[in-house]
């Protein structure tokens, strides 16, 4: 059986996953600078919507440049890209709060249920099934704000990557980008054969009762 965490090594482009943690920071940076004018009682606010612009400026032109046929930026919606099996997308947290259904909006959503096949095959699989092949999947590059800069304005503290849950309740994967980037320089990892010999094994024995009975 193939990870999640296997799966997005394989269609996520490590040049993609390093061009979009590196467009996140400095637009993270460039908003914080854009920002430093307005007064002080609304100048956090308006730091968020810069950032999101600026990141959205970002996330595109490095999804582009490594192939991965972004949307269109249009207003304030969100752009997503297709790397191989998954669709793409970006969005922001402030101090961990990963509540998505109120954060989120109606295309993350949209996009999270195209997460049904891969929790049913890596997440919660059915041994007396045959395993099928995920055709289609979504992550998100998360932007935890966390922290303030010597201005006071919010900052950028980590980027995460997940496969979030079909229903947006948790996450099926999550890691740093720091922690995944150096995953690429491991060497490739086997298939399970120990959980596809006891998948196997658990079939053979459920057939053997069924005949006995």
């Amino acid at each position: 059986m193939r990870h999640i965490e296997d799966l997005l090594l394989q269609h996520l482009p490590r040049s993609f996953v390093i061009a979009a943690r590196d467009a996140i920071k400095v637009a993270d940076q460039v908003a914080n600078r854009e920002c430093l004018s307005f007064h002080t009682g609304i100048r956090s606010s308006q730091t968020g919507y810069a950032k999101h612009g600026r990141m959205n400026e970002g996330w595109h032109d490095a999804a582009l440049a490594e192939g991965g046929n972004p949307t269109p930026l249009k207003s304030n919606g969100i752009v997503v890209a297709q790397f191989g099996m998954f669709k793409v997308a970006r969005y922001n947290v402030r101090h961990h709060e990963w509540s998505h259904k109120k954060k989120l909006g109606k295309k993350h959503t949209e996009i999270a249920k195209l997460n049904t096949d891969i929790l049913a095959q890596h997440v919660m699989p059915d041994f007396f099934k045959e395993e099928a092949e995920v055709l289609i999947a979504t992550a998100f590059f998360v932007a935890v704000i966390d922290g303030v800069d010597t201005a006071g304005q919010p900052q950028v503290t980590e980027i995460q990557l997940c496969v979030p849950h079909p229903d947006l309740q948790g996450q099926l994967y999550t890691k740093s980008l720091t922690e995944f980037i150096a995953l690429y320089d491991r060497p490739a990892r086997q298939i399970d054969l120990a959980h596809s010999t006891l998948k196997e094994q658990i079939k053979k024995q459920h057939e053997y009762d069924q005949g006995h009975q």
